[in-house]
């Protein structure tokens, strides 16, 4: 179907090109072995193909390619070997971002025309100020000049117009150095600040300058005087106007550095040496060491947890070896303790807290028995499992909604009840007052412990006794490992330093 619409004299030389390179002696040797190289010679004008279907002959050329896979699409450019690859250039390792003061100014100068041409002559002023003091600060880091050359122009046509003929001229001396040769529009100068510009260009042009040496450390950075590059440094450049002038050095990894250098009349020598500063490269960063068994061990047989034990606990279950971490303090109201613990998830980054729970704490035998704390762990660990990690605030320090307290009701008067008075009544005489003296305070027994596999008759009653030091300033520290769902050590501390330890499972 595609071969009866094809045009007579584009399936000639279509045939003739085939011909051709199958008829070499190459191509018949290589048919049997590998891929046939067709080569696409473009049809000409002239030639018996019109123009028209040059571009016909390049799809069936490319169809046939791709029905039979013995050929293989070669261009004639590639043939003939006339293609030359551009080597490519090396990028710098670290790309620095723009500088947001040279873009404000730029902005500031986009302003200060559009005020000029409102005729708010002030305003244009005060702007255009503004950003040629930013470009004379932050030059090193422009990468065209000709935004503060523009600059420079705008404030002249203001001053201008503004009839600030001392303030034009130095603004003009500054143009001119920079740029010696630039060119006014006439359309938007009149003849009076075109004679003032021509004088003004000539009496800084009788100002021939010096000699300029440049050395940069390190060698071969790229020089840019005024915005003009001078090539690689160190280099000896013969300056054409005296007066204040950018020179700026950019070398790959390293950040851009640069000095305004008031260079001298003729005859007169300048050295200029600057120093660039190296871009500190990304280090890689340090697998984190693994944390021993032993070590956990050591840090639940202290029972103090802090900054660094809770470190070595994070990494420990990091590494696999546990699901949850519960790290929470405890404080005694009798013989319960009762406490809030928060159980931080390593999987998802997320702090959980869970509802308040009750300890108790058998000293005869030292055993610590978790009383409905299985259950609501295990929620609270699917729960932290299923959603997601939560980019700012965790959920358990999310900022709760304001209170609002409600309005008090105003409590309506009582109702005026008129009561009779009754007859004063006889006054009895006064009795003598008598002093007692208060008694002695006992001594509080001290308050003893009772050790593993000793009897604790009569703990109870010291212990937690109503001036009990356990039932008023006592704290607990208790520390629980999950693994793989079951608490393998629970360890509860005092604040004395007395540990409970217990293996629990459930």
């Amino acid at each position: 179907m595609h071969l009866q619409s094809i045009h007579k004299s584009t399936m000639l030389a279509l045939m003739a090109g085939l011909l051709f390179v199958l008829g070499t002696p190459g191509a018949q040797g290589q048919a049997s072995s590998s891929k046939w190289r067709s080569y696409h010679f473009s049809p000409q004008a002239g030639i018996g193909v019109p123009e028209t279907s040059a571009e016909r002959m390049g799809i069936y050329v490319k169809t046939l390619l791709s029905i039979d896979d013995r050929f293989e699409f070669v261009e004639r450019m590639e043939m003939e070997g006339k293609i030359k690859k551009m080597p490519e250039q090396p990028k710098a390792l670290v790309q620095l971002p723009k500088d947001k003061k040279v873009e404000k100014a730029n902005r500031l100068v986009w302003k200060g025309r559009e005020f000029r041409h409102k005729n708010n002559l002030p305003r244009s002023a005060r702007l255009l100020k503004r950003a040629i003091a930013i470009y004379s600060k932050r030059f090193m880091h422009m990468e065209d000049f000709s935004t503060m050359t523009e600059a420079l122009y705008e404030a002249a046509l203001t001053f201008h117009r503004s009839k600030a003929k001392n303030d034009t001229a130095y603004i003009l001396t500054r143009l001119f150095i920079l740029k010696p040769d630039w060119i006014f529009d006439r359309r938007q100068v009149d003849s009076e600040f075109m004679e003032l510009a021509e004088t003004v260009r000539a009496k800084t042009q009788k100002k021939k300058g010096g000699t300029m040496f440049i050395r940069t450390k390190p060698k071969g950075a790229t020089v840019y005087v005024d915005g003009v590059d001078m090539g690689p440094s160190p280099l000896t450049l013969d300056i054409p106007v005296a007066g204040p002038h950018f020179v700026v050095v950019k070398k790959d990894d390293y950040y851009p550095a640069g000095q305004l250098v008031r260079m001298p009349r003729a005859g007169r020598k300048k050295h200029v040496n600057i120093r660039m500063r190296a871009i500190r490269k990304a280090k890689k960063k340090k697998a984190p060491r693994l944390v021993s068994e032993k070590e956990i061990e050591g840090i639940l047989a202290k029972g103090r947890f802090g900054t660094r034990a809770f470190r070595q606990l994070k990494t420990f279950a990091g590494q696999g070896n546990a699901d949850v971490l519960i790290i929470t303090h405890v404080g005694s109201t009798g013989e319960q303790l009762v406490y809030t613990p928060f159980v931080y998830s390593v999987k998802y980054n997320r702090l959980v807290r869970v509802r308040p729970v009750k300890v108790q704490i058998n000293l005869a035998n030292m055993q610590v028995e978790l009383l409905p704390i299985p259950d609501r762990i295990a929620t609270a660990v699917k729960r932290v499992r299923a959603r997601p990690a939560v980019v700012g605030q965790p959920r358990a320090w999310r900022r709760k909604p304001k209170y609002k307290p409600k309005p008090k009701p105003i409590p309506k008067p009582p109702p005026v009840v008129v009561v009779p008075t009754p007859p004063p009544k006889p006054v009895e005489p006064v009795k003598p007052v008598e002093v007692v003296k208060a008694p002695p305070k006992p001594v509080p027994t001290p308050t003893t412990f009772a050790t593993p596999g000793e009897s604790s008759v009569g703990l109870g009653s010291s212990l937690f006794a109503p001036d009990s030091i356990l039932r008023k300033w006592w704290f607990w520290t208790a520390t629980a490992v999950v693994v793989g769902g079951a608490v393998t050590t629970v360890m509860l501390t005092s604040g004395g330093g007395d540990t409970f330890k217990a293996n629990v499972q459930w």
